[in-house]
């Protein structure tokens, strides 16, 4: 049985979108020098939109939003927003203090976002960091992914906030085993969304265990389309297809370099002018490029698709 907190309450203060289908988690494009490329950000949103995602995620973990002047995040997003074709934009708010995080809810909601996105950090307890993003009335999705945040959370823990907080949408569960937590959630807590992200390396284990969907990055978004909309006719050929893609998704399932690989991939594919990330060691060889390329022809030749500079989402 999930734990409390003081004041717990389900109130008539409900969220306005429902976190399933596909919320890609949006990369920020950067120029070969490192400044920020606004254009090749908006390619990316459109390539998605493209792919027919349900939703986007932007200024996460992979979106780089560690690495951005509180400016810059105001930029990004105004692209994002702009690109997304009406689209719900869930926008990163977590921060290491609650002003921080208020200070982020409060940019989101003026800049028109349909949620927010929040994890507690070493220095801002989970209840704190619910409390200030739910300052400006947004949706929240609850991030429990403890190799970023450096927090361990429980299944319960997490069904307890969301008790606590009538304005959390859904939690993305990012602590393996990820199908676990998912179960508890859509046990205890059915009303909520239930997602998990990782590069979509348990996607398949968080669908049996009851996912509403997924919130990851992987630069195939075209194929998390499919296989969530397969899974619930045919599971089978869900995972067939699921496995198809492990040569890829296995390059973009470890931090740092999975940024660099994820990046690439998008500049293989012609979105990106650069594979550049701002994040520490986060750097890709000439071998693990050729790495990557085989791994998304192959991904792509399995899937029936073309080429990796083919199909609507090479242009910018």
């Amino acid at each position: 049985m999930a734990g409390t907190w003081p004041g717990d309450s389900l109130s008539a203060m409900a969220p306005t979108f429902r976190l399933e289908g596909v919320f890609s988690v949006l990369p920020t494009a950067f120029d070969d020098g490192g400044g920020l490329d606004l254009d090749g950000t908006a390619a990316l949103v459109r390539a998605h939109v493209a792919a027919g995602v349900t939703g986007l995620t932007s200024l996460g973990v992979m979106g780089e939003a560690a690495e951005l002047s509180e400016t810059e995040r105001a930029e990004v997003l105004s692209t994002v927003l702009a690109a997304a074709d009406g689209r719900p934009v869930v926008v990163g708010v977590t921060g290491p203090t609650r002003d921080i995080v208020s200070d982020r809810a409060i940019a989101a909601a003026e800049a028109g976002v349909a949620g927010v996105m929040v994890s507690p950090t070493a220095t801002l307890p989970l209840r704190d960091a619910v409390g200030a993003a739910a300052a400006q009335g947004l949706p929240i999705v609850i991030q429990d992914f403890p190799a970023g945040s450096g927090v361990r959370l429980s299944a319960d823990d997490l069904v307890a906030a969301a008790n606590a907080e009538p304005l959390v949408a859904g939690v993305k569960a990012e602590a393996p085993p990820t199908s676990g937590t998912v179960q508890t959630l859509r046990r205890d807590r059915p009303d909520l969304g239930a997602v998990g992200g990782l590069g979509g390396l348990f996607l398949i284990d968080e669908l049996r265990a009851g996912a509403t969907g997924t919130m990851t990055g992987l630069a195939v978004p075209e194929q998390l389309v499919a296989i969530v909309r397969d899974f619930a006719s045919d599971p089978a050929a869900a995972e067939r297809r699921w496995t198809a893609l492990l040569p890829l998704i296995r390059l973009e399932a470890f931090p740092p370099f999975n940024l660099a690989a994820r990046k690439e991939v998008w500049r293989l594919r012609g979105v990106i002018g650069s594979a550049h990330c701002r994040l520490a060691d986060a750097r890709i060889d000439d071998r693990a490029r050729d790495d990557v390329r085989r791994a998304l022809d192959q991904a792509l030749a399995a899937a029936g698709m073309l080429g990796v500079t083919s199909g609507a989402l090479a242009g910018r």
